[in-house]
Order: structure tokens, then C-alpha cells, then sequence
């Protein structure tokens, strides 16, 4: 499985956390450079009084508790579905900045740096259980001669129903380009885009349970981006041609987003069973 060369060592981490109200959530943007918040090897050694204490606490539960500082935005869903419910995701991009969106489909972009939200497309249909990947392209955003796709976020069901048809709405992504080849400015465009193979296999069709995407990492430094679907294997899609090819019938022993860490040269995110912190060599994967 070849790495990504995109730098996972992130400078600015967004912190995204649910408000009692239902549909509220509120941004906090960190900048790594000014804020420490892990230690960068040895702890120092603790206060004598929590030096005392420490000798009564259960193994495990020493740990740090830092206070928050004020949210740089906080933003609320708009309950017009059905049933009145309201929902918010929120899916990060490059620095400080997030897409936002709403159980009907409605997005706009937060720049937490620039104190700055924008509008943005609005999905051709709201998603259920989505799932973002973002394949930032900074030199292709800022190069207004290049008239070919920038930075992306594709968006999918992370349950996708069967299809039909040759037209999905379960699968889209937001792409930053030109409107069209003569124009100079550039803006977020939402594109449909097809589905994995085993959405349109009626062989899948028949389970007591749709398949569900259970793990995805971006490859070949935003070339392509992997998924695993549990019970059927592991796609690629190649971002800058929206197709698809099956890997293999294995899935990746992972829960969720796998990050590649270049200083270790292996694969972290979650494991597949018991949902810990795991690491991971699959460099044989591509065999």
C-alpha cells in the first residue's frame, strides 16, 4: 500500500464539539506552533500536593485537564426536515478552515484564521451517515492558470444503498476550479460522482444489511483514495478521473480514517475490532 506524501504533521488542529441544543456545534482552532498540548518527551515531574494524590488514583486515570478558551464560531442547523430534527457535520480542510453542513444539504465554509464564513453549493441530496475525505491541491487553488481540478472534499454515504441507474447521488465532491477555462476566478463546485462497483452488484443486493464503508485513507499523495467495505474488500478511486478499481477482497485492519506518518513510516488510526490506537506496516498490501 503505497503512502500518501501528504504532511500529516499538522501545525493547526479544529476541535469540533456538539452543544447541548441539538444542531449547534461550536469551533475551536489550535494553533500548534503557540498552544502545547502534548508533551514532546519526558513529562516534568508533578507538584508535590498532586504528587500525594497520585498514590491513591487507579492506574490509568492520571491524566491532565486543560480548560477551553472561547470558540472562535459556533453555528446552528436549521430543523426543517420531517420530523424536526436538526443535524450539523463538519468536515476539515487545510488550516483553519471547515465545510459545514446541514441535514438538508446546505453548506458553507468556516475560515476560523480569517474570522470569515462563506457560502457554498448545496449537495444534490442530503447525506444520512456521511463520510468526508479532503485531497488538498494548494498549487493547482492559487495557480490561476491552471485550468484543471484544485483541492477537493468527497463526500459518500457511509452506508450506501443499491443503485440502478447510471446517475448516484450518494457520491459527490466539492472541487475547487474555474467555472469554465476562460474565466479567471476560482470558486467550490459540487460535482456527482459514481459509486463503488459493489453499490451497483445486485449480488450485494440481497443481505439483511447494506454494506458499510468501514475504513478510508487518501494514497499517492491525493492520487487516490482507498476504501474499505466490510464483508466485500477494498476500493480505489483515482481522484483526478473519478473511477474506481477493486483492490482486492481484503479490508484494511482499520476503523475509520488511517493517517500515513512518514517518521515512522506506518499507517495509525483506529483498529478494526477493538477501536484502539493501532499502527500498521501495509507497505505487503501492495503485492
Amino acid at each position: 500500500m503505497s503512502p500518501s506524501t501528504i504532511d500529516f504533521s499538522r501545525r493547526f488542529l479544529n476541535l469540533i464539539v456538539g452543544n447541548r441544543t441539538p444542531g449547534v456545534k461550536s469551533l475551536w482552532c489550535f494553533d500548534l506552533m503557540r498552544q502545547q498540548l502534548f508533551y514532546p518527551a519526558t513529562p516534568p515531574p508533578p507538584h508535590k500536593v498532586e504528587e500525594f494524590w497520585q498514590k491513591f488514583r487507579p492506574p490509568g486515570t492520571m491524566m491532565d485537564s486543560m480548560g477551553l478558551p472561547f470558540s472562535c464560531f459556533t453555528f446552528r442547523a436549521s430543523a426543517l426536515n420531517v420530523n424536526g430534527q436538526s443535524r450539523m457535520d463538519c468536515f476539515p480542510l487545510a488550516g483553519g478552515e471547515v465545510i459545514c453542513m446541514d441535514q438538508s444539504g446546505r453548506a458553507f465554509l468556516v475560515d476560523a484564521d480569517a474570522c470569515q464564513v462563506g457560502t457554498m453549493p448545496s449537495l444534490h441530496k442530503p447525506k444520512s451517515m456521511p463520510l468526508a475525505v479532503f485531497v488538498p491541491n494548494a498549487k493547482a487553488d492559487n495557480d490561476y492558470d491552471h485550468d484543471g481540478y484544485g483541492s477537493s472534499l468527497f463526500v459518500m454515504e457511509r452506508i450506501p444503498k443499491p443503485e440502478l441507474g447510471f446517475n448516484s447521488d450518494q457520491f459527490e465532491a466539492f472541487i475547487y476550479r474555474k467555472p469554465t477555462i476562460s474565466n479567471y476566478t476560482k470558486a467550490w463546485h459540487c460535482h456527482q460522482l459514481p459509486p463503488p462497483p459493489f453499490v451497483r452488484e445486485p449480488k450485494h443486493w440481497h443481505s439483511c444489511s447494506n454494506p458499510e464503508i468501514s475504513s478510508y485513507a487518501v494514497l499517492g499523495g491525493g492520487s487516490h483514495i482507498c476504501l474499505s467495505v466490510n464483508g466485500i474488500g477494498t476500493y480505489c478511486l483515482e481522484t483526478a478521473s473519478h473511477t474506481w478499481s477493486q483492490v482486492g477482497k481484503w479490508t484494511l485492519p482499520f476503523h475509520g480514517r488511517i493517517d500515513y506518518v512518514p517518521e515512522f513510516n506506518l499507517w495509525f488510526g483506529l483498529s478494526a475490532e477493538a477501536r484502539r490506537l493501532a499502527a500498521a506496516d501495509l507497505s505487503a498490501m501492495d503485492s
